[in-house]
């Protein structure tokens, strides 16, 4: 469509469609001015139909539902106080996995490509984990490199700030309003080899650890499948420390106090580990590829549909109980992921 206008004033060949000077056909005339309204109006739709992509940067806990509705996926959570090596230790993971295949696993893709990037220009000297009320995660998408298992399994990687450990070592509530670790596979508790090898610094260190497990597990918020690890990190100042005996015996009793606890519901597994080591004594990212593929040492549970039964009120009313007592008998929350709505 075109709309005539034209530049001699008192001339309405807008309207009229008749020139003022006479000239016939209209579009000859010299002081029409001519718009293309079709060609204006499709650019002013290429402009609102604009397609958002992704950010690249790291998720939120609504996008890593997105993730674990979509493929198997293994959720770790990583815990510890500030500058503990919690960061750094995700950042070699992303650095090994850019070199060649790490831990028998093949990279396979990642959405969150940006926010490994953004924390590891920030090393050696890592910036730390922002404080926020929400949870972030990091993906990675890894396929199996030394079997015919050609599965692939994503993982979501969080850490928790330094500050925020804080709040949740000292108060089961708080723990309680983090829904994340409700889903997590994998509990991951970051000990600073670093301070653990000063004496002045030792119990402090390992009173910290003991309260935020002792939080997290009286909480009853973990799954009962869910696996904790203990992570020593920083193990190259471990092995430098003038005193490495009395930080092995500080190690073993952490890992009592922490079985008991737990009192031997879920086994405790500790892991020596230095993402960036400053000796020469140990190669980069050493102890990672065995923490890492431990988090995926449990073959992926396959995906059920879910199934989204009416209310059925109270646990004690008669129907609920025989909905409950039929699904068991005929195996179908087996079959199907039975939520309530």
């Amino acid at each position: 469509m075109t709309e005539v206008q034209c530049s001699r004033d008192g001339c309405d060949a807008s309207r009229t469609g008749k020139c003022l000077e006479g000239f016939e056909p209209l579009p000859t005339c010299p002081f029409l001015v001519q718009s293309d309204l079709e060609e204006a109006e499709g650019e002013r739709g290429e402009q609102t139909s604009l397609i958002s992509l992704p950010s690249g940067d790291v998720l939120d806990e609504i996008e890593a539902c997105g993730v674990t509705r979509r493929e198997p996926t293994r959720v770790v959570v990583l815990a510890g106080p500030v500058a503990s090596g919690k960061t750094t230790i995700l950042t070699s993971l992303y650095t090994a996995f850019l070199e060649a295949p790490f831990a028998n696993f093949v990279f396979s893709g990642s959405q969150t490509l940006v926010g490994f990037e953004r924390r590891s220009h920030d090393l050696p000297e890592n910036k730390r984990t922002p404080i926020k009320n929400t949870v972030e995660f990091l993906h990675l998408r890894v396929t199996p490199s030394l079997t015919q298992d050609f599965q692939t399994t994503s993982i979501l990687l969080s850490d928790i700030s330094g500050e925020r450990f804080h709040s949740l070592r000292d108060s089961t509530e708080a723990v309680r309003r983090m829904p994340a670790l409700r889903r997590a596979d994998y509990f991951t508790v970051v000990m600073d080899g670093g301070k653990l090898s000063d004496p002045a610094q030792r119990h402090l260190v390992r009173n910290d650890i003991r309260m935020l497990v002792r939080s997290v597990w009286e909480s009853g918020i973990l799954d009962a499948a869910c696996r904790i690890d203990l992570v020593i990190s920083k193990w190259d100042l471990v092995l430098t420390s003038p005193d490495a005996e009395g930080v092995q015996v500080a190690i073993q009793e952490t890992k009592e106090s922490l079985n008991t606890i737990l009192r031997g519901s879920v086994p405790l597994r500790v892991h020596e580990v230095a993402a960036y080591p400053r000796s020469r004594r140990l190669p980069f990212a050493h102890g990672l590829a065995s923490l890492f593929s431990s988090w995926l040492e449990r073959p992926p549970l396959p995906m059920r549909p879910v199934f989204y039964p009416s209310s059925l009120g109270s646990g004690n009313r008669e129907i609920t109980r025989f909905f409950h007592s039929e699904m068991s008998a005929s195996g179908l929350n087996e079959v199907y992921d039975v939520r309530s709505v």
